[in-house]
């Protein structure tokens, strides 16, 4: 569309990724217009850019929220439904892994009903850690989150191969 306009000498309006100078993405909504001289000929373009990566993930989230809903409404299992949302939920934070985890019958225990897996780096730790089903308050990363009630995430060095499970779990 932008290309177009341009090839055209017409306004443009458009939001996209841009991207600050140290490489940081954000959402950039800008108007480009051509500029004519005093004969009328279009001699360049002038263009306005705003920051609108607030506007933008509220309305990502919202798509997303919906996108959960129709899922959670299909006729289909509690398994291929959170598998699903896993899914759904890792691509658009762009995780590697993403994991469900149900109260036991008792409350007691926390059991890992389904995962969803973006990396081979992560299939490779939960091959590892595969017995590492059931977790107690407290235990681990995730028994941590069940305790305080917080968000936890775990973070890779950056071009870390070597991952070791205790740190992760």
């Amino acid at each position: 569309r932008l290309r177009t306009a341009l090839n055209n000498w017409e306004t443009c309006e458009v939001t996209t990724i841009n991207y600050k100078k140290n490489g940081e993405e954000f959402w950039a909504n800008f108007t480009i217009s051509p500029v004519t001289n005093e004969k009328g000929f279009c001699t360049h373009w002038i263009s306005i850019e705003k920051d609108v990566t607030e506007r933008k993930n509220e309305e990502l989230l919202k798509e997303l929220l919906r996108k959960i809903r129709i899922i959670f409404n299909e006729p289909i299992g509690i398994n291929a439904t959170l598998n699903k949302v896993l899914k759904d939920v890792a691509t658009f934070g762009d995780f590697n892994l993403a994991e469900s985890w149900l109260l036991s019958a008792d409350r007691k225990q926390i059991k890992r009903a389904t995962y969803y897996v973006a990396d081979v780096n992560m299939r490779s730790i939960l091959n590892r850690t595969s017995q590492l089903t059931l977790q107690n308050p407290g235990e681990g990363i995730v028994g941590k989150a069940w305790e305080t009630q917080e968000l936890q995430m775990w973070e890779a060095e950056s071009g870390s191969q070597n991952i070791l499970e205790k740190d992760v779990l």
